[in-house]
This record gives C-alpha cells, sequence and structure tokens, in this order.
C-alpha cells in the first residue's frame, strides 16, 4: 500500500522530486550550480523530461511538467511521468520522497502522484520471496499550497479501490470462486464501513436470476 500525505514543511533532508516547467527556480531546493547546469544540459541536449541528482545523502529528482494542448493530455502525461519516477525510486531502494509543485500546479501535481501510486502496484502474493520482491516506496509526501488534505484524501481512496479491483482481477480463479468474491466484498465492506449481503444460490433462484445461475453453471462452485 502507497500512503499519501501532506508534506511537512522542510524537506532539505528528504529526498524530493522538483515538478515544475523550465523556468522554475530548481536552484532553491539544494542543488548546486554544478548541480543546476548538469540538469540544465540534460533537457537542453536531450529529450529528457526528468533528470535525477544523486547528493549520497539524498536524491532530487527534476521533473518538468509535459504541457499538451489538451488538458486531459497534460494530466495523462503527467501519470505517465510519476509511473516512471516510481520505478527510479524503487530501484534506488527509496521509501519515502516528497513531490514540490514549484508552480502551483495543483490538477498536475496530483496526477503526477496518482501515476506514481498506480505505478508502485504489485501483485506478488504467490512470489517464492515477497519481501526480496516488493517495492520500496511506501509514502509520497505532497508539498503544495493549493492541495488541500481533502483532495489527497480523496486521491488515496481512489489508489486503494483501483488496487482493490487489480488485485482481484488477478488473482486467479482457483481462489476467486462465486463464494470467495462474495468473502472479499464483505472484507471491504468492513474496511469502509458498508454493508454488504451475499445472496447464496437459494436466494439467487427466488429472485429468478436464471442469466447468474446460467453462468455459474459452468463452474464446480456454487
Amino acid at each position: 500500500m502507497t500512503i499519501l500525505k501532506k508534506s511537512p514543511a522542510s524537506t532539505a533532508s528528504q529526498h524530493v522530486v522538483l515538478f515544475g516547467s523550465s523556468r522554475s527556480k530548481f536552484g532553491n531546493y539544494g542543488l548546486s550550480k554544478q548541480e543546476l547546469d548538469y540538469v540544465h544540459d540534460q533537457f537542453a541536449k536531450t529529450e529528457k523530461k526528468a533528470v535525477a541528482v544523486n547528493q549520497l545523502s539524498r536524491y532530487v529528482i527534476v521533473q518538468l511538467i509535459e504541457l499538451k494542448k489538451q488538458k486531459y493530455d497534460t494530466l495523462e502525461a503527467c501519470r505517465k511521468a510519476g509511473s516512471a519516477v516510481c520505478g527510479i525510486l524503487n530501484d534506488q531502494k527509496i521509501i519515502e520522497v516528497t513531490i514540490l509543485d514549484l508552480d502551483n500546479k495543483p490538477a498536475e501535481t496530483l496526477a503526477f502522484v496518482e501515476g506514481m501510486a498506480l505505478g508502485n502496484y504489485q501483485f506478488i502474493k504467490y512470489k517464492t520471496d515477497k519481501k526480496k520482491e516488493s517495492n520500496s516506496l511506501t509514502v509520497i509526501n505532497i508539498n503544495s499550497r493549493n492541495i488541500s488534505p481533502k483532495q489527497i484524501e480523496r486521491l488515496q481512496i481512489s489508489v486503494d479501490a483501483t488496487s482493490e479491483a487489480r488485485t482481484l482481477v488477478n488473482e486467479p480463479v482457483i481462489f476467486l470462486t462465486a463464494t470467495q468474491l462474495g468473502k472479499e466484498f464483505q472484507r471491504l465492506g468492513k474496511e469502509a464501513g458498508f454493508s454488504v449481503e451475499v445472496f447464496n444460490k437459494a436466494k439467487i433462484e427466488s429472485l429468478k436470476m436464471g442469466g447468474l445461475l446460467a453462468v455459474n453453471s459452468g463452474s464446480p462452485d456454487p
């Protein structure tokens, strides 16, 4: 599970992603002149939108917002960028990172974080060495003056719900029978605070839900 939080004020000693444009003042966040020159040189000579700087005690990743003609295309580009940066952070075994919204772009920043969190999803339940296979990234802090705790909470719910859906899809049918699916929804209901009623075969027959019964007739499980 990836935890999303409102960032603390100070980021001097944290791994950070500087999320902005080519006009953002990246030098205000702990990059030396030599490091800034390297970042600008990489952007000028390559098609990169993200450059990582290893400062030994922390990683600083400079991420440019890729603006598109349509807003939704820009947001989707931000999600893809977030997923790519997530890979960099896991490669470096980083556990916690702070996203700094330098240009006051709350929608783009939330999309970037969404891409990171969804890119961090794994289905490793049946792996032999789950600890070795697990991504290191656990916490994403968000530092943006126009993103509220409520917005972060809603994004957390969306990410968690998507991850739950992915896990149900990824489960093999030998585990996720109709009966087990009912149990999974009861578990989700208990965790989220809503009630779940699971119909047994007799109840389904009494309601004349023939289509559902016909599909299930191909299964050895009721």
